[in-house]
């Protein structure tokens, strides 16, 4: 298989079935995490892929089990708002040179979510995560700067939030 004519054709390739989860804490602030791929300025929700035979409320908590090391979540509500976004064509080589998966991008679910617990319950993959941080909701445009990410994410907040 050559990958670069493949990804020339992205377009014919599924996307990766993935959650986030709008993880918000007693004090209302949201978490966002940066990842270790990620420059300085680049946030996201946590969140990852979902395993085969996995329902998505369950691929959420394992995912905030494995990147965030608690369990102490809980699931709110699930969005109706399913978010499509490609992959730049360098992630998508580097998937399937490390994993041999090959996807376009993702398609995810958001969920809200409600963290019972205080930071010392968090210890964030050092593997996958550079760092986390609490924010007011109100600070995220400034935080999501991918392309779409912050319109997605607007939705999902009128839809789950307001």
């Amino acid at each position: 298989m050559n990958i670069d004519e493949t990804i020339k054709n992205k377009h014919l390739l599924p996307f990766r079935q993935g959650v986030i989860g709008l993880v918000l804490n007693k004090q209302g602030k949201v978490l966002i995490a940066q990842m270790n791929a990620y420059k300085e300025n680049e946030w996201r929700f946590p969140g990852g892929g979902i395993d085969q035979g996995e329902e998505p409320s369950q691929a959420l908590l394992r995912e905030l089990r494995e990147e965030l090391g608690s369990v102490k979540f809980e699931i709110l509500a699930e969005s109706k708002f399913k978010a499509k976004f490609d992959w730049p064509d360098e992630s998508i080589k580097k998937r399937f040179e490390e994993r041999g998966e090959l996807y376009r991008g993702q398609e995810q679910i958001h969920f809200l979510v409600k963290f019972n617990g205080d930071c010392s319950n968090l210890n964030p993959d050092p593997e996958e995560l550079r760092t986390i941080k609490w924010i007011p909701l109100d600070q995220l445009p400034s935080h999501f700067i991918f392309p779409g990410q912050w319109e997605i994410t607007e939705k999902v907040i009128n839809e789950l939030i307001k």
